[in-house]
């Protein structure tokens, strides 16, 4: 099965990515460094920038302090992530996340910047992240994107050491349930259930 094709609108990347099981609960930065390669990839002209929200001042300190200096040990999560995306097209940016417009007035403190780096840091060393979020899906959230995510950190089971095929990703992906679908690939799991969630509007 094929990547997304790159003639998709960004608005269907994010429907690809909103089927992703908890995506917004602890896989929304994630989520935000996959929609970011996938415009440096198929979108070249776009400007685009991540976006931190938090509701703790303590927690907005700390990152901020990592923002001047990448290296510092210390990172924490945060309430919510997403882009800051400017298409060129004469609408002028856009904040969003998988879901579409990201409601920053909710939130009391946030970052905006441009280093992949220290998103990387707060994705692979804070330890507070929701763990609703299960970070076996982001192997199909790159296959489907055709965006490379394998700085990801998965941290545990040595997935991304153990699993050689997409067959076993799928499995893992719909879980052990002997009456669950066969199917051949994360792909396909990720793709139907996007095709599901588009046949219902």
């Amino acid at each position: 099965m094929e990547a997304l094709d790159i003639k998709l609108k960004l608005s269907e990347v994010q429907e690809a990515l909103n089927v992703i099981p908890n995506i917004n609960r602890g896989g929304c930065a994630i989520a935000a460094l996959a929609m970011y390669r996938w415009l440096r990839k198929n979108r070249p002209y776009a400007h685009v920038k991540f976006i931190l929200a938090y509701d703790s001042m303590n927690d907005f300190k700390i990152n901020t302090e990592l923002i001047t200096n990448v290296n510092l040990p210390k990172v924490v999560a945060v309430a919510h992530a997403g882009i800051v995306v400017d298409m060129q097209n004469g609408e002028g940016p856009k904040v969003i996340d998988s879901l579409g417009p990201f409601g920053i007035t909710q939130y009391t403190y946030s970052h905006i910047f441009s280093s992949e780096k220290m998103l990387l840091k707060a994705i692979n060393t804070a330890t507070n992240w929701n763990t609703d979020f299960n970070r076996k899906h982001v192997a199909a959230i790159a296959e489907v994107l055709d965006v490379d995510l394998s700085d990801v950190q998965i941290d545990y089971l040595a997935y991304a050491a153990e699993i050689k095929g997409t067959r076993e990703l799928a499995e893992l992906l719909m879980g052990n349930d002997s009456d669950a679908r066969p199917v051949e690939s994360a792909v396909w799991y990720v793709k139907n259930l996007w095709n599901l969630l588009l046949k219902t509007f």
